[in-house]
């Protein structure tokens, strides 16, 4: 009666963890010189509102085009696809969100 015990919760907690896990989402930022082309094909593949704003990079001294956007974490693995497969040396930083306010629709 005990290992069950124990199995079951075991089981439970893992599937409580692994739900919240896949709900979670993640404000992306993603540093690119095709800003249009990659904003587009977000767009296309997860019919999500996508913000662009122009950027200048500190290091390299060129003009970059920043695109943001919120993401369920599930999404990230063909987040980074068809940002590389658009612009192979893009920059992208993913940060947790707790909050959002606004028209955010939990797309799968």
């Amino acid at each position: 009666a005990a290992m069950f015990t124990i199995l079951t919760m075991y089981i439970g907690s893992k599937t409580y963890e692994t739900i919240l896990t896949v709900a979670e989402r993640s404000s992306v930022m993603i540093v690119t010189d095709c800003g249009e082309a990659v904003a587009e094909a977000l767009t296309n593949a997860f019919h999500r509102g996508i913000t662009l704003w122009n950027g200048h990079g500190g290091y390299s001294q060129t003009s970059k085009e920043v695109v943001y956007c919120v993401i369920v974490n599930i999404q990230w693995h063909d987040l980074v696809e068809i940002v590389h497969k658009t612009d192979e040396t893009a920059f992208i930083t993913a940060v947790p969100v707790h909050k959002i306010m606004g028209n955010f629709k939990n797309v799968w």
